[in-house]
C-alpha cells in the first residue's frame, strides 16, 4: 500500500506520496527511497500509487509526451486510455493516480483516476474559500485526522494555506506510518500555485 495526499484550494494543488515501496509477500522487506510525486510541466503534476512496474510504465509513457503546454484534463485524458489499456491486458493490476494543477478556465483542478473504476476522471474543481483534498491507499485510513484538522483550523480563523496544509500533512504521514507498515514517515510533495 502507500499514502497520496491531495489538496485543493482555488489558488494551489499540494499532492505528497510517501517513500516506501514494499514487497507484497513479506511486509516486512521495504525500501524507503521512492519519489511519487512528479512535475509534469510548470502547470501539471501527478502522483501514483500502486504497481511498481505499471507506474515505471506510466512514468516513461508521460516522459514520453509533449505535455510541455497541457493542462491538467488534455494530461489527463492520455493518461486514462493509456491506463485503461494496460488494464485491458492485465485485469489484476492496481493502479491510482491524482494529476492536478491548471485545468480548463484557467483553475486549480485535481483528477483522481484508479483501477477499481477503468480509470475514470474524477474532476475536482474547488470552490472560492473551499478546500478539497482527497486520499489514496493506505490500510489506516487518515479521512478523520485531516477532517479534524481542517475543521480545527477553520474554526480557529486560521488561513488554509500552504504552511497549514503542511503541517496537517506531516502529521498525517506520522499517523498512518505510525499504524501501517506499508507507509513510511517520509514523504516527498510538490505544488502548484495559480498565477493569475
Amino acid at each position: 500500500m502507500t499514502l497520496l495526499l491531495a489538496f485543493a484550494t482555488t489558488d494551489f494543488v499540494y499532492f505528497s506520496g510517501d517513500n516506501r515501496i514494499t514487497q507484497v509477500d513479506d511486509e516486512k522487506v521495504y525500501h524507503d527511497d521512492i519519489r511519487k510525486v512528479y512535475r509534469i510541466n510548470n502547470h501539471a503534476m501527478f502522483a501514483f500509487s500502486g504497481d511498481y512496474n505499471v507506474t515505471v510504465s506510466l512514468t516513461n509513457f508521460i516522459k514520453s509526451q509533449s505535455f510541455l503546454n497541457s493542462n491538467v484534463q488534455a494530461i489527463a485524458r492520455k493518461i486514462s486510455r493509456y491506463l485503461r489499456n494496460i488494464l485491458n491486458e492485465n485485469k489484476m493490476i492496481q493502479q491510482g493516480v491524482f494529476i492536478g494543477g491548471v485545468g480548463d478556465g484557467n483553475k486549480i483542478t485535481m483528477i483522481n483516476m484508479g483501477h477499481e473504476d477503468n480509470f475514470k476522471l474524477k474532476k475536482i474543481v474547488p470552490e472560492q474559500d473551499h478546500i478539497k483534498w482527497e486520499i489514496r491507499s493506505s490500510i489506516i485510513s487518515p479521512y478523520e485526522y485531516i477532517d479534524e484538522s481542517v475543521k480545527t483550523s477553520v474554526a480557529n480563523g486560521e488561513i488554509i494555506d500552504l504552511d497549514k496544509i503542511e503541517k496537517i500533512v506531516a502529521g498525517v504521514y506520522k499517523f498512518v506510518s505510525d499504524n501501517d507498515a506499508y507507509v513510511s514517515p517520509t514523504y516527498n510533495k510538490d505544488y502548484i500555485l495559480l498565477r493569475s
